[in-house]
């Protein structure tokens, strides 16, 4: 069964697109400092967001992207956005203006039209 998206999810899937560009070039970034008693552990400081290509706003040489922190924001944006994606596929409708007419023929649509005016047109203009 071949399911074409809707307009919803191409949304999502574009707005998730661009949030992916943007999570992967305004980056965290940290300084890791090993302290000499305890090689073992480092400490790490963030130093705050920054453009890939420029560094932290206030720079430090020692300055690496935390990528531990990316890949949470990653992993986080997937999971939201792929709920999303998923319930707008399983909630999907139909919308009216989709459906086809049905064939009828004239005098079907003459009892049609005659049994619309008589449940949603008042009685007073009905006998005029």
């Amino acid at each position: 069964m071949k399911r074409n998206m809707t307009r919803a999810q191409r949304i999502v899937v574009v707005v998730y697109l661009l949030v992916v560009a943007y999570c992967c070039t305004w980056v965290p970034w940290c300084v890791r400092w090993h302290i000499a008693s305890d090689y073992s552990k480092p400490l790490m400081q963030r130093m705050g967001y920054g453009w890939l290509w420029a560094g932290p706003s206030n720079w430090s040489p020692y300055a690496i992207p935390d990528y531990p922190l990316i890949a949470m924001r990653l992993f986080a944006l997937t999971a939201i956005c792929g709920a999303v994606y998923l319930a707008l596929a399983l909630f999907r409708h139909e919308r009216i203006t989709e459906r086809p007419y049905p064939e009828l023929s004239d005098e079907q649509w003459k009892v049609v039209v005659r049994e619309f005016k008589r449940v949603h047109v008042p009685e007073e203009t009905n006998n005029k």
